[in-house]
């Protein structure tokens, strides 16, 4: 039994637990929610470079571990297994395995107020924009991945679907501050051009380019 599932167990007050086979959803789901926590990469990286430049978003990267951390578990404890004869104990059982709605409503504050600060977005723009940024946007990758494998387990009812929706809301902060990085780095966004074969692209004259960003 690993040390986070005996954590749950005694966060839940559960004397057994049925063991997970590595070959089901539930098991598949936990590698790319794993990659976020805090001994792996890339998430740890995003949050070591961001403090070492003092960024102000650094603090709620940490912030986001912990609550990663919690998910974790709750993947780790499907909310459809039956733990005792007693009802009333189901049910509180299954309140300890809600997510809470309020960390969704933090993370949209948060990308309201980064989004406030930054240029209009008003074309693709490449990954990059500083080594801060560049690690963001690797985090927010890892981060669409472990949504999609946490969908089938929201529709089997075996995860809180408020789960689902903070990662997919998670995925957008860590796009917002990777820009928000290159802002504070004084970097440049790199614009995406549809490369044109043999021939030196031909720019839009319709697109409009703010003064952080640059085409390549």
């Amino acid at each position: 039994m690993t040390l986070r599932r005996l954590t749950t167990l005694m966060r839940l007050g559960l004397s057994s637990w049925p063991e997970v086979l590595k070959s089901t959803s539930v098991s598949q789901a936990h590698k790319p929610v794993d990659t976020f926590l805090p001994t792996k990469r890339p998430y740890r990286l995003a949050k070591e470079y961001a403090q070492e430049r003092k960024h102000e978003y650094a603090d709620q990267l940490e912030r986001i571990q912990c609550i990663l951390q919690d998910i974790s578990s709750l993947l780790a404890t499907p909310r459809n297994q039956k733990y005792t004869g007693d009802p009333e104990r189901e049910k509180r059982i299954l309140e300890k395995l809600s997510f809470n709605p309020r960390h969704i409503t933090e993370l949209e504050g948060w990308i309201d107020e980064y989004t406030s600060r930054l240029p209009p977005l008003t074309n693709f723009i490449l990954p990059g924009g500083g080594r801060v940024s560049a690690s963001l946007h690797v985090a927010r990758t890892v981060c669409r991945r472990a949504e999609r494998t946490v969908v089938p387990l929201v529709s089997e009812g075996l995860v809180d679907q408020q789960v689902l929706v903070y990662i997919n809301r998670l995925s957008d902060y860590l796009f917002t501050v990777a820009r928000f990085a290159t802002l504070l780095d004084g970097k440049k966004e790199t614009v995406y051009i549809r490369p044109q074969s043999q021939q030196k692209p031909k720019l839009d004259k319709t697109q409009q380019f703010s003064e952080n960003q640059k085409i390549v």
